[in-house]
């Protein structure tokens, strides 16, 4: 009896290793940032569906956590070569995803909303 299905891609993950350098050091913060502003908006989300006294959602939620060389111009390199890797790298994870649906298990909020963290 879902009401409603919400798939939000996060480009930049929240976890990571420590940097050892200034260069990773920027990319960290800039991964940290706008990872904190994906957080919002799932915040945002579920604030809504309280508000409207019916939580029955589920939010599925694709955290690009592959393991690849990055730098710190990560989020303004519009290269056709970085382009196609993040695309590539993003069919790889939603074909590995929806390989795995009857496996994958949310964890269920005290508002009553299903939050599914898929790397």
């Amino acid at each position: 009896d879902l009401k409603g299905l919400i798939v939000q891609v996060d480009l930049f993950s929240a976890s990571g290793e420590l940097p050892r350098n200034l260069d990773e050091a920027m990319e960290r913060h800039k991964d940290i940032i706008y990872s904190s502003k994906t957080r919002l908006n799932t915040t945002l989300v579920k604030d809504m569906a309280i508000a409207t006294g019916d939580p029955r959602i589920d939010l599925v939620h694709l955290i690009n956590r592959r393991a690849r060389y990055t730098s710190s111009s990560k989020d303004f390199d519009f290269s056709r070569a970085s382009v196609n890797d993040l695309w590539e790298a993003g069919r790889h994870a939603a074909r590995m995803s929806f390989a795995h649906l009857g496996t994958l298990k949310g964890k269920t909020t005290a508002d009553g909303i299903r939050v599914f963290d898929v790397a």
